[in-house]
């Protein structure tokens, strides 16, 4: 076994994979993929130097021997994270399943604990979907394929190859500068998604997108710096994200305004729509003391990934998590 100098960053990554779907407990989600990702050699990466505030044990020489290792969510790939999915619908279906007994679901959820690796609960959940005769391992199945040709073999052209292919369209200059683009293809949402750091190249918004229910926007500054995302839904209400699905300000909540009453999408009568508050969209950020070992490893995975992202010419990514980084 691998000395992981962070295991609590693991249990972070299942519990942010669990938290959308509220009718299945995290105790669940870790008991089936705490060992599984610990199995996954390609999730790790060798610590080359030793991270501020480390622990006495955590010796210049240990690190040198290139013992030790940290779990860092930026390895994981499109094809990683759909199996995952994968294995987190069998666990709310398991948990939801009324005709189980309860023994029965007291000897499904201790053989939890005895998945080993990834690929090992993949082939247990696929099972139990199929006897259970869940339609979902199909969708799962048909959604894998359809994502991994738009995301994975065929990358996303740049926001300006965009532009001139007629897949993004201009909508509304403003006097500061800004932009408005109207995102017209799943291809524009994906780059969307990579540069704004945020799900809206994800299967359910090019779902609605390409279903024509929903309608969605990019606001950019002087040489297309993203601002902000906004999607508007037939009912009136819009929903709004900043990049890493940060708040926005004053400013942006009024250009946001502004262009609902000029551009008037989806036909929706000027006054007519309504923002969705930020707790309906995602889960509150809980507090985590600077000082904690999962605060450091939360950061230090942070700055890692925009060392890598910094290797190949990417700007760096602003830092989100479900916790917030508060000082002591």
């Amino acid at each position: 076994m691998r000395n992981i100098i962070n295991p609590e960053a693991i249990d972070e990554f299942i519990a942010i994979s669990a938290s959308p779907r509220r009718t299945l407990p995290l105790a669940l989600a870790l008991k089936a993929l705490r060992r599984p990702l610990r199995s996954e050699e390609a999730l790790y990466a060798p610590v080359m130097t030793r991270p501020d505030n480390a622990p006495a044990w955590m010796t210049p020489e240990r690190v040198a021997s290139g013992a030790l290792w940290a779990f860092d969510m930026g390895r994981l790939d499109y094809d990683l994270l759909i199996e995952i999915q994968h294995v987190m619908r069998w666990l709310q279906r398991g948990h939801l399943r009324q005709e189980m007994s309860a023994r029965e679901r007291r000897k499904w959820e201790a053989g939890l604990g005895h998945i080993r690796t990834l690929e090992e609960a993949i082939r247990i959940a696929t099972r139990q979907l199929a006897a259970w005769g869940e339609r979902d391992l199909r969708v799962h199945r048909r959604e894998r394929e359809l994502m991994m040709r738009s995301r994975i073999i065929k990358k996303p052209a740049p926001f300006a190859v965009q532009i001139v292919q007629g897949q993004i369209v201009e909508r509304l200059r403003l006097t500061c500068g800004a932009r408005w683009y109207q995102l017209m293809t799943a291809e524009a949402l994906a780059i969307e998604a990579v540069e704004m750091n945020h799900c809206v190249g994800s299967h359910p918004y090019a779902a609605r997108l390409s279903q024509g229910t929903a309608a969605f926007y990019s606001l950019r500054g002087e040489a297309l710096a993203p601002r902000l995302t906004l999607m508007v839904m037939q009912d009136g209400h819009f929903e709004s994200r900043g990049a890493s699905n940060q708040a926005l300000n004053d400013q942006d909540a009024h250009h946001i305004e502004h262009f609902l009453k000029i551009e008037r999408p989806l036909g929706i009568a000027p006054g007519a729509t309504r923002h969705l508050e930020p707790e309906n969209i995602m889960p509150r950020q809980r507090e985590l003391r600077r000082s904690s070992t999962l605060a450091q490893g939360l950061i230090q995975m942070h700055a890692q990934l925009n060392e890598r992202r910094a290797r190949r010419g990417l700007p760096p990514r602003p830092f989100w998590s479900a916790w917030r980084i508060v000082d002591d």
